[in-house]
């Protein structure tokens, strides 16, 4: 079967290679996004081999956008196809809604893209090349990324980090100041688990508010709730 070089997007993106022709030491969910490390890698190998042989190479990336982010995606694209004659970057752009289906339906019909944008690369993990074996430092290259960036399972580098959803806290301050709560103000007045609940518990005891917190329950982003 051939295999997704895939990118993962962090909560976090990645981004990685699906064989065939994108967390903190496992497959699983990305922490939201992906960066051109992944692209280039693959993209590389895939220019070499196009250069020597002559062909043009089709490769086709799997993309959902918010936003700009194909349009600028491709201006990126435009450019590596100017330093690589050879390549022909091909955007297959769908709504994030379909976009597992889509790479599945894909893979079963044997026609992988050479890229996907993902946010979780867990239902992928059988299909993704190791990126480790497309750079010079396999280290150097997994460590390039922060903790919750490396997607690396069973030593296999699967995708790289693209982008990082940046979460903040929005908080009721008429409802905390009527209660007679502050809020940290400093790193050095940061809350554990038991004082934020008790701080949350005295809130709604001393105001209208119903409920302590509300979230995004995706996991890609309460994964950033919990960092």
């Amino acid at each position: 079967m051939r295999k997704l070089l895939s990118y993962v997007l962090i909560g976090a993106m990645a981004v990685g290679l699906l064989a065939g022709c994108s967390s903190g030491g496992s497959g699983g969910s990305g922490n939201g996004g992906a960066t051109q490390a992944a692209g280039s890698a693959a993209g590389s190998a895939a220019a070499t081999e196009a250069a020597k042989s002559g062909e043009v190479k089709t490769l086709s990336v799997v993309w959902f956008s918010d936003g700009k982010e194909g349009e600028s995606f491709m201006k990126l694209a435009d450019q590596y196809m100017a330093e690589n004659p050879n390549i022909k970057i091909e955007l297959i752009e769908v709504p994030y809604a379909d976009l597992e289906a889509k790479v599945k339906n894909m893979i079963n019909g044997k026609e992988s893209p050479a890229l996907a944008r993902l946010t979780n690369i867990g239902p992928f993990q059988n299909q993704l090349l190791d990126l480790g074996e497309y750079v010079s430092d396999k280290d150097a290259f997994v460590n390039s990324f922060g903790e919750g960036l490396k997607f690396v399972f069973d030593g296999k580098v699967l995708a790289a980090p693209m982008d990082v959803t940046a979460n903040g806290l929005i908080y009721n301050k008429d409802a905390f100041e009527k209660a007679g709560v502050q809020v940290p103000q400093s790193e050095d007045e940061i809350w554990t688990w038991e004082e934020w609940k008790a701080a949350m518990q005295e809130v709604m005891a001393k105001s209208d508010c119903k409920y302590g917190l509300v979230y995004d329950k995706s996991p890609q982003r309460f994964t950033t709730l919990i960092y």
